[in-house]
């Protein structure tokens, strides 16, 4: 492949992988994409936007029906070479900013959990209901 066609091929596949529902198909995309951008990084930079869009929305799941394992894995894939944009200086400091990202949201996953557990009415129940109640 010419390298002045890879960006324009890459944003073709990406546009396959939002258009078609193929899992296969999306599967194929997001790892041809993750072998591509540590290959040509600097031709990927000005994608960069829409290659973590894409990306995300794999990673972020779907509400109808769980996301399928080879597409999660493909889609981390994708997401964990995009560092290589950056070049040798930036490079480190997208990947610091993914990960933030990442425990960010893991962190913001967990306390919206935590948060619709009601731990007053639990404590109440608890306290109205000692486990000397029960011993006769």
């Amino acid at each position: 492949m010419a390298t002045p066609n890879v960006p324009k091929f890459t944003t073709v596949i990406i546009g396959l992988a939002e258009k078609h529902e193929d899992e296969d198909l999306r599967v194929l995309v997001l790892e041809t994409l993750a072998r591509l951008v540590p290959l040509y990084p600097t031709l990927h930079r000005s994608l960069y936007a829409a290659l973590s869009t894409l990306s995300l929305r794999f990673l972020s799941g779907s509400s109808p029906a769980p996301t399928s394992a080879a597409l999660l894995q493909a889609a981390s894939h994708l997401y964990t070479s995009l560092h290589c944009t950056g070049g040798k200086v930036g490079a480190a400091n997208l990947w610091r900013k993914s990960t933030e990202e990442t425990v960010a949201f893991g962190w913001n996953a967990f306390l919206a959990l935590r948060s619709t557990f009601e731990t007053e009415s639990l404590l109440s129940m608890l306290l109205n209901h000692s486990a000397f109640d029960h011993v006769a």
